[in-house]
């Protein structure tokens, strides 16, 4: 029980009426057993927020600490001329804070790992950080089996005994919002269960916002990329919301004869907010089929994935410092017309 009060957040606490001036506890009898709970249980829920406030304290701090100096030390090797001295300092930052990136993710997780997962199949990013990241598609350091299991028996309200005959210790794949495991049913039938870290939700709000802060310094121009990879983490952590939209495609590809296209069908039963149990299909993973993608696309211009990438590069460049300027045009001619507007018509016959 303590556990679980601490899980909850202060919302989950007693019901705080003011009353005549007086905080009042629902059930409140002075020296019975009922107050002596509420009060605990009030602790507990005090307790649990100021954990989760220096908690998200905590992350604001750790990732500020690498990417105020990150975002600094690029922009001022940015505004160098273009040439070999400006390549040469960019390939030495690339080489610095790529793997301090990496770090970082896999320390905060999150919504930070799922920019880490665009980052590594974008060709436009630097070929240091795409290497570094290409682990976070599926080797995100896993939860450790016990934490899996109370997390599938607290979502399904089952022992894992009445669920499944054997699940896999070793996870297929974990990312950023959870982990998938292989399982048989007890009627045979083999299935993966994906689980979600219940951290993950708590921490989204204030993950978002310094992702905001980041992008504003950076370049705004990504301030919608930003947004848009949030819009769809969101959409990610309903679990019953992804079951619905899987098992609605698969029915409308079947009844239109699209035979060859498989989609995993979730178990009836068995899906909730933090669990989804699902068919199992092999499969490549996203990260293979991007690069095959990348290959394919750059075959067909007649160039290296590689050489492509950098032109992409190039392009992005180009785009931010043309960003740029626009900007500061537009701010030279407000304040032009503010110094204009300023000057009274007749102040020169005076």
């Amino acid at each position: 029980m303590a556990n679980e009060r601490l899980a909850k957040g202060p919302e989950d606490g007693p019901d705080y009426t003011e009353t005549n001036g007086a905080s009042w506890l629902p059930g409140f009898t002075c020296g019975g057993r009922e107050g002596k709970v509420e009060g605990e249980e009030a602790e507990a829920a005090s307790e649990a927020e100021e954990m989760s406030s220096r908690a998200g304290f905590t992350r604001m701090l750790s990732f500020w600490k690498l990417m105020g100096p990150l975002i600094v030390r690029y922009k001022l090797v940015r505004k160098l001329p273009k040439g070999d001295v400006r390549d040469e300092e960019l390939e030495r930052l690339h080489d610095k804070y790529a793997p301090l990136v990496l770090q970082n993710i896999l320390g905060l997780r999150g919504l930070y790992v799922k920019l880490g997962q665009a980052i590594s199949i974008a060709p436009m990013a630097p070929d240091q950080y795409r290497e570094q990241l290409a682990v976070l598609q599926n080797g995100v350091p896993p939860k450790s089996p016990a934490e899996v299991r109370r997390i599938i028996v607290e979502g399904l309200g089952k022992p894992i005994a009445k669920l499944f005959k054997w699940i896999d210790d070793e996870p297929i794949g974990s990312a950023s919002i959870g982990q998938v495991h292989r399982a048989e049913l007890l009627d045979g039938r083999q299935v993966v269960v994906k689980i979600q870290y219940p951290e993950v939700k708590a921490n989204f709000a204030s993950d978002l916002s310094q992702l905001r802060n980041a992008a504003r310094m950076w370049s705004p121009s990504v301030l919608g990329e930003v947004q848009e990879m949030a819009t769809h983490f969101t959409a990610e952590l309903s679990f019953e919301r992804e079951a619905y939209m899987m098992d609605t495609v698969a029915a409308n590809l079947e009844a239109a004869g699209f035979a060859r296209i498989a989609v995993p069908r979730s178990i009836p039963g068995l899906v909730s907010d933090m669990v989804l149990v699902m068919s199992y299909l092999p499969g490549t993973t996203l990260l293979e089929a991007a690069k095959a993608m990348a290959a394919a696309h750059a075959k067909l211009l007649g160039v290296s994935p590689e050489t492509l990438g950098r032109a992409l590069r190039a392009h992005s460049d180009a785009a931010d410092a043309a960003h740029g300027a626009g900007r500061e045009a537009k701010s030279s001619a407000a304040a032009a017309a503010g110094a204009g507007e300023a000057k009274h018509p007749d102040d020169d016959d005076e």
